[in-house]
């Protein structure tokens, strides 16, 4: 049960520019000591890229200097009864995100300086990552019969052990999906997700958190899809989305 109130505190999205995670940490303790989120790093190694950080464990991924893509060529059976496994158990613990694609987060935990009201963690959304990375064929894995739901059961086992690790600095938590794709639904011939498939998706993956569940869109989108889902908190750049409505220049 989460019991604080907000009152206007501050803060973040989750990334920043830094390439050191001490850095980045001290920033965050020094400006956001009511709720502070570990700093994401995408400039200090591709492996912070969004679309990869989360990747570690999906059937097939292959990531490769700047690039991530699911290999349809090898045998998926056995990684996917794995997962689907780990899944069905809500074994948090056997799809960890390594120090390696989240320097910011280890640095995070090991803070002794912190006594927040709550912790923010942020994981990327089942649509977005599931339009974004694709098989050899360059085909959106979220269209794939089998590998599209699998997305989302990974992103909920991520997120699950994500809000594990962060209890250890505050029992309060908030996990936020993050889904900049949504800006796009609605408007885009590229998406073709009925609502009942948007919210299912995102639906598998707040059912892996416990605590406070955000949504993070970075403009205007169809939010009645977001708000049939059990969302807490919805968030939005208000300057993409004055843009968006054509009430602030470009």
């Amino acid at each position: 049960m989460f019991d604080t109130k907000f009152g206007c505190l501050p803060t973040m999205i989750g990334s920043m520019p830094h390439t050191d995670a001490a850095e980045a940490c001290s920033l965050v303790s020094r400006f956001l000591k009511d709720i502070p989120a570990w700093p994401q790093l995408p400039n200090r190694s591709f492996l912070e890229n969004m679309y990869v950080q989360y990747s570690q464990g999906f059937p097939g991924v292959v990531v490769n200097g700047n690039s991530i893509h699911i290999d349809r060529s090898q045998d998926l059976s056995k990684p996917l009864e794995q997962l689907y496994a780990a899944y069905l158990a809500n074994d948090f613990d056997k799809y960890p995100i390594s120090p390696d694609y989240a320097a910011g987060l280890y640095r995070f935990l090991g803070l002794d300086n912190l006594s927040p009201r709550a912790v923010k963690g942020q994981i990327t959304g089942p649509i977005t990552w599931g339009l974004t990375v694709t098989d050899d064929s360059r085909r959106a894995i979220i269209y794939d019969d089998v590998l599209g739901d699998a997305v989302a059961r990974l992103l909920k086992l991520k997120a699950g052990w994500q809000e594990k690790v962060l209890r250890q600095l505050c029992k309060n938590t908030i996990i936020f999906v993050d889904e900049p794709y949504m800006e796009s639904y609605g408007s885009s011939s590229l998406i073709t997700l009925t609502k009942e498939k948007v919210v299912g998706l995102l639906e598998e993956v707040f059912s892996g958190i416990s605590g406070l569940k955000g949504v993070h869109c970075c403009g205007n989108t169809d939010w009645s899809v977001l708000l049939a889902t059990s969302v807490n908190i919805l968030s939005f750049d208000a300057y993409n989305y004055a843009r968006s409505l054509s009430l602030y220049p470009a």
